[in-house]
């Protein structure tokens, strides 16, 4: 497998772990709520693929 196509799964399987646990512990720690659950996701999200790109320029 082409380096570049591990990247992107990598980079793939990041955000949908990333939105998962953030889903999950909204859950937790609100209840049923979805809507906290997608803003939390939506505040993760950036952080994870900064970290990701970060990561992968600098290794």
């Amino acid at each position: 497998m082409p380096a570049g196509a591990f990247a992107m799964v990598l980079g793939t399987f990041v955000m949908v772990i990333t939105v998962a646990t953030m889903l999950f512990t909204a859950r937790l720690s609100h209840g049923d709520d979805p809507v906290e659950g997608r803003y939390q996701a939506a505040r993760a999200l950036p952080v994870a693929i900064g970290a990701f790109t970060v990561s992968s320029i600098v290794g």
